[in-house]
């Protein structure tokens, strides 16, 4: 298991599983108190509103991926 941790709005934590990230986006909208939804596949699927940026998170995913795949990122932004 790969996880990551992400801000949620309330400034809690939550840790997401790598193989479990169905999508994420940016925020479009004015809010100020999230930049990305990020929706999470399995038996109940769920989102979450997170701080984090798109690019932070494709750059926290490759930072595992990095070390899993000597030096090979998967994803670019």
């Amino acid at each position: 298991m790969k996880l990551i941790k992400l801000t949620l709005r309330n400034s809690s934590d939550v840790y997401i599983n790598i193989n479990q990230i169905g999508h994420f986006y940016k925020n479009d909208t004015d809010s100020t108190e999230w930049n990305t939804r990020i929706g999470i596949i399995g038996p109940n699927d769920h989102w979450f509103k997170v701080k984090e940026t798109p690019k932070e998170i494709i750059a926290m995913i490759n930072k595992i991926e990095n070390k899993r795949n000597g030096g090979r990122a998967l994803l670019t932004d």
